[in-house]
């Protein structure tokens, strides 16, 4: 094909197809930014949402410890309260054996009239009636030999 066209229109159109290709160009960068921005956006968009999701399980998280720390502490107040009790009950006479026992240790013809315990000193008062010395002496030696 000959191209009869003068020289300046003939630059011209060579200008012409440059500035087409550079306006495509133009084009596809702009396109380009714009779904990068996209991308940027979605993403920020996305990572907000995730924190504000982390940040509500780390409030839940936090409160359910709170509540897990009373728990413990109310668990170590029970565990103080019953280890009070098992040594009280540990250190506690049995009255009712200690009865027990002294009825089964004195003679038919001794009266107890008072029975005093002191559960600090350790120590047993009692004042007993006895019908004649040898029942008082068996009384006494059955007393001291008793396993309390």
């Amino acid at each position: 094909m000959i191209n009869l066209l003068p020289p300046t229109i003939k630059e011209q159109r060579r200008y012409a197809q440059i500035n087409r290709k550079l306006v495509k160009i133009i084009w596809l960068v702009v396109i380009l930014i714009a779904a990068i921005g996209a991308v940027f956006v979605y993403s920020w968009y996305a990572l907000g949402q995730n924190i504000q999701r982390l940040d509500d399980k780390l409030a839940q998280d936090t409160a359910s410890s709170k509540k897990y720390g009373a728990i413990e502490a109310n668990a170590k107040a029970l565990a103080e309260r019953l280890n009070t009790i098992e040594k009280i009950q540990a250190e506690r006479s049995n009255y009712i054996a200690l009865l027990q026992e002294l009825a089964a240790v004195t003679p038919t013809d001794v009266y107890v009239n008072t029975f005093a315990l002191d559960t600090t000193a350790g120590t047993m008062n009692l004042t007993a009636f006895a019908q004649s010395e040898q029942a008082a002496a068996n009384f006494k030696n059955a007393i001291e030999s008793s396993s309390r």
